[in-house]
């Protein structure tokens, strides 16, 4: 057994006993504990960050279908049988006052709303945007020059903050043709 900073019987003495960190050992200490720190919080960070994210993307899909499933409803024409694209006179915000799917060209609103103009809750970073065009049949990506061939082509686009999130497309036919 050593017996720290004594002498033995040959008058010899013993080497001392650390009882004490060294300066040099507590600032090693510190920075191995302080980037350990730093790493921990940097990838619970990038967690959350990418919880956000995800949860605002399956927010934003949720806005888009909603939006989607009210346009699809619609009928292809105007019930009243009015020729124009698009918003016929007297028909103004709110929603519900639509009555044609080409009634949503156009339909830009921050931050989304319901039908009937009430603010949904909790999204006032979110926007809608509604780009109704009329298209060739045979190739709905290409848009038609201003005769209507009995199909439509609808995009929904939701955006957070200015980023889009969502983007939905359908194609509607008119029936009566």
């Amino acid at each position: 057994m050593l017996n720290c900073g004594s002498r033995n019987n040959s008058s010899r003495r013993l080497p001392r006993c650390r009882r004490a960190l060294t300066l040099v050992e507590v600032v090693v200490s510190t920075l191995i504990v302080g980037l350990m720190t730093v790493a921990a919080l940097d990838g619970l960070g990038s967690t959350t960050r990418s919880s956000e994210s995800a949860g605002n993307r399956g927010i934003a899909l949720g806005l888009a279908d909603e939006l989607m499933a009210e346009i699809l409803v619609k009928p292809y024409r105007d019930p009243n049988g009015a020729a124009v694209f698009g918003l016929e006179p007297g028909e103004v915000a709110p929603r519900v006052n639509f009555d044609d799917i080409d009634d949503f060209n156009g339909w830009n609103q921050l931050p989304p709303k319901d039908p009937d103009g009430t603010t949904k809750p909790d999204r006032a970073k979110y926007r809608h945007r509604v780009t109704v065009e009329r298209v060739v049949p045979a190739n709905p990506t290409q848009v038609t020059a201003g005769t209507d061939q009995g199909v439509k082509r609808i995009r929904v686009t939701v955006e957070y903050n200015g980023v889009v999130l969502a983007d939905e497309y359908a194609v509607v036919t008119d029936t009566d043709e």
